[in-house]
């Protein structure tokens, strides 16, 4: 009888253990929030050149991963759309 009632106490314990685990990993939702008005990246400084102090040996380089310069003059901010497109069945 008394080992019957440690496997029991031990089977709620662990059955409290998982539903707290299971709860506690899903009722978190801020971080699934995109938007938060927060437009401070807009007034960051553009990005600067790389200046290389003298006596620095730099790898060898080749010209295959570099980024073009584009400027962008779509929507920015609240205006940009940035869920992605609906599919139809």
């Amino acid at each position: 009888m008394l080992i019957f009632l440690k496997q029991l106490n031990v089977m709620k314990i662990s059955s409290l253990l998982f539903i707290f685990l299971v709860t506690a990993c899903s009722s978190e939702e801020r971080y699934k929030h995109q938007i938060n008005s927060n437009e401070d990246y807009l007034d960051a400084d553009p990005l600067k050149a790389l200046h290389i102090p003298h006596g620095v040996t730099l790898p060898l380089k080749n010209k295959q991963y570099d980024l073009p310069k584009i400027t962008s003059s779509g929507p920015v901010g609240q205006a940009l759309d940035i869920y992605p497109p609906e599919l139809i069945n």
